[in-house]
């Protein structure tokens, strides 16, 4: 039977590979449109892929070595962290680019100690407040144009705000199957950036 940590290690692998995909695509729609935002929005994505496939490494080391419980949280404490750290630096990237005038875009868990908590809740409500602010923007940039790829921006944005707002309230109850659902909303986001980004580089 898979283990949590298992578990973790799977969805973190598989998120990094859309991560890094959706980067890669990005950045060719920068290419063609020259458009910042595109730039903001590969930068962001790698830096989430590097913080995911940091935090399935550790996890990957702990699955299989089987440490003593207190390294064991000790470890999967620096990994979260490691996440977070990622998460706010690229979220705060993706929000510094939609903060630009932006209006012609896309027309083309392991138990922790309280303290721990306290941080990781910090972190998390940093980034539900950086996502509210993009998905405005996107929200914005869609009204003004009504396409399609603004609205499916649009749904991806909403889905990763979605995603941490389940993970902030894991948070409080120690809720392991809340956690994994906002893993899968997560997933649900990144393929609309993917959706998004293959329209772009496709379009004439």
């Amino acid at each position: 039977m898979i283990s949590v940590f298992q578990m973790i290690v799977i969805t973190d692998i598989i998120g990094a590979i859309i991560l890094f995909i959706t980067s890669y695509y990005s950045l060719k729609a920068y290419k063609k449109t020259t458009l910042k935002v595109f730039l903001f929005l590969s930068l962001g994505f790698i830096l989430l892929a590097a913080g995911r496939i940091s935090h399935s490494i550790i996890f990957m080391t702990i699955s299989y070595t089987k440490p003593v419980r207190l390294l064991i949280k000790a470890t999967s404490v620096t990994a979260s962290f490691i996440t977070l750290f990622s998460e706010v630096l690229a979220y705060s990237l993706i929000a510094i680019g939609y903060s630009r005038n932006n209006t012609k875009i896309l027309a083309v868990h392991p138990i922790i100690y309280i303290r721990q908590i306290f941080v990781q809740t910090i972190g998390e409500v940093i980034n539900i407040f950086l996502l509210l602010f993009i998905v405005f923007r996107s929200a914005t940039i869609y009204l003004t144009n009504k396409k399609r790829l603004t609205l499916t921006t649009l749904l991806a944005f909403i889905s990763l705000l979605v995603s941490h707002i389940l993970k902030f309230i894991s948070l409080f109850g120690m809720m392991e199957p809340l956690f994994l659902l906002s893993k899968f909303i997560y997933f649900i986001g990144l393929l609309f950036f993917l959706v998004m980004l293959l329209e772009v580089e496709t379009a004439k």
